[in-house]
């Protein structure tokens, strides 16, 4: 996927709800959409009516090395690398219908 970094690339998958924001998953990756800049944030609810449903997903692809931990002498969270998409410049279309919720067994 690196020679697409920078380029408008479309991805087809499952949107999902992530810790960085958002993330469209497939068979063989996963993309994440998320705000870049702290005002764009609003938009991530946008988002919110496509949870579990088929996407198509079309915007600039970034990347993202990711950041080690600050401390090396306690367990601490990372932002692992990724690819990702800007909430900002994405457009995102459902493909499918969501499918409806089983009830719980009990």
């Amino acid at each position: 996927m690196m020679p697409k970094v920078g380029r408008k690339t479309t991805v087809v998958g499952v949107l999902a709800s992530a810790k960085l924001g958002w993330i469209v998953t497939s068979k063989s990756e996963g993309v994440y959409i998320y705000a870049v800049r702290e005002f764009d944030a609003s938009k991530m609810k946008a988002l919110d009516n496509l949870n579990g449903r088929t996407v198509k997903v079309t915007g600039t692809l970034r990347y993202s090395p990711g950041s080690p931990p600050a401390r090396t002498d306690v367990a601490e969270a990372s932002v692992p690398e990724h690819f990702f998409f800007d909430v900002a410049e994405v457009k995102v279309v459902g493909l499918s219908t969501p499918r409806p919720k089983r009830p719980k067994r009990v």
